[in-house]
């Protein structure tokens, strides 16, 4: 009797250990594979995985599948390689006339396929994918993903423009407020390019408009500006059929209709797109040149041998309920009387943010600030004293979890300057400080009888 019921228990555990567990958010990444499988199938097959197996996703969206053999080996020996049947692929459409198809992967515990359809043009299909979550945030909801591969290169813009029409078109066909996503690997060199403009552009009929979740419009293409988006390339030598010249290209997107901005059901959360493996400092770098501050080496090296893009994330989570947690708190001096907070706003449903700030032992809320806001000033205070400070985010539904903690003495991370023998303490470039320039902290300055100088007017200290 024992070892029966011993048995229906370890049975119990274990039935309950392989049970699906609901992922924090729906994670999506969209990724050209360069010519999979190609030559060089097998031999990239261990960098995808180290990658996949990183991003936990729900959803991969690829282009550049050779053919159906491609999609399985895929499946089996990069999805699926660490657990069997974990991943299923969607449907593939192998159009002879082109070595560029598109391919979907899904989490079977977490994602359910509806249907496939291809979105005929030339000289490359747009693929629909309609998914529904199965479990998790946002179960029950219904979306669509569009995986496009528009043609490449400088001189094809009238090209790439009048696919994008015909997917706007397409897309204008859907009921208002659809949830849907257009990515893929979209070669476009700048904001103003047609394409993209037809794409997030305002039109009669707005219901198959997208978005650029990131909003940085401009010239994308070798510009420093916008080196944390770029996508391609991994590489600084060519090899295995694919481009070079390090990453100096943002060609991979993925853009959110109208409805993903808004749905209680299911939405874009709020700074989750990113160019995976990019620190935004490695413009015409390869990706694993070090260091990279973005990902270990290990995965550095493996995004630059699998393919010649950066994998592009997002993730979507119901807008009702708590918010998200705020993060990366920081507290910086603005004089010896004042310090300035500065946070990272990840949630797209809160109605403001809490500023507390720690007295003794405990805790005080000292201001709350609008939704959207991530910074905020606390003046009147000492330089006689550390402060310091946490963040959550608020709504109807209640309060986030907290930031980390942050703490600053007002003042002692400021830098003035006084000269050999002046009574002054200055701000860098002031005329006065052509013969000698000393460096102080604002608060040595202080202890050291200095006063601010009235012709550059630098930070004052408490009194």
């Amino acid at each position: 009797m024992h070892k029966r019921k011993l048995l229906l228990s370890l049975f119990t555990v274990l039935a309950l250990f392989l049970l699906p567990l609901a992922s924090e958010a729906v994670k999506l990444a969209t990724w050209n594979l360069l010519n999979f499988p190609g030559s060089s199938g097998t031999a990239r097959e261990d960098d995808f995985r180290l990658v996949v197996n990183k991003l936990g996703l729900d959803v991969l969206v690829v282009q550049e599948m050779y053919n159906l053999d491609g999609v399985n080996q895929f499946l089996n020996q990069v999805m699926n390689y660490s657990v069997h049947g974990k991943y299923a692929a969607a449907p593939f459409d192998d159009d002879p006339d082109t070595d560029t198809d598109n391919a979907l992967f899904y989490r079977k515990s977490t994602i359910s396929f509806i249907s496939h359809k291809e979105i005929q043009d030339t000289p490359r299909n747009v693929s629909e994918y309609v998914l529904k979550v199965k479990a998790g945030p946002g179960t029950g909801t219904v979306f669509r993903v569009y995986s496009a591969h528009l043609k490449s290169s400088k001189g094809f813009e009238k090209e790439r423009e009048r696919e994008a029409k015909t997917l706007r078109n397409y897309l204008n066909g859907l009921r208002s407020n659809s949830l849907f996503m257009v990515c893929g690997d979209f070669n476009l060199y700048t904001s103003n390019e047609p394409a993209y403009q037809v794409l997030t552009g305002s039109q009669a009929d707005n219901d198959g408009r997208v978005n650029d979740p990131v909003d940085k419009p401009g010239k994308w293409s070798d510009n420093a500006a916008f080196a944390i988006l770029h996508t391609q390339s991994t590489r600084t030598k060519q090899f295995g059929g694919g481009a070079s010249g390090g990453l100096d290209d943002r060609f991979d997107f993925v853009l959110v209709s109208d409805g993903l901005l808004t749905d209680p059901k299911l939405a874009y959360v709020k700074n989750s797109y990113k160019a995976y493996g990019n620190d935004g400092k490695h413009l015409n770098k390869a990706v694993n040149t070090p260091p990279n501050t973005a990902v270990p080496i290990k995965i550095a090296n493996a995004l630059y041998e699998a393919a010649d893009h950066l994998p592009v994330l997002i993730e979507l989570l119901p807008l009702g309920g708590l918010p998200r947690a705020p993060s990366g708190l920081k507290a910086n001096s603005l004089s010896s009387t004042s310090v300035k907070l500065v946070w990272n706003d990840n949630s797209a449903n809160e109605n403001g943010f809490r500023i507390e700030r720690k007295t003794a032992d405990d805790w005080t809320q000292i201001a709350t600030v609008r939704a959207d806001t991530e910074t905020y000033s606390n003046s009147g205070l000492s330089s006689e004293y550390v402060y310091t400070y946490q963040v959550r985010a608020y709504n109807q539904a209640g309060d986030s979890a907290y930031t980390n903690e942050a703490s600053r003495r007002p003042g002692e991370d400021i830098i003035v300057y006084v000269t050999e023998t002046g009574t002054k303490y200055h701000r860098n470039g002031c005329q006065y400080l052509s013969q000698s320039k000393i460096p102080k902290t604002l608060l040595q300055a202080k202890a050291e009888g200095y006063t601010p100088c009235s012709v550059c007017n630098p930070p004052t200290f408490h009194r």
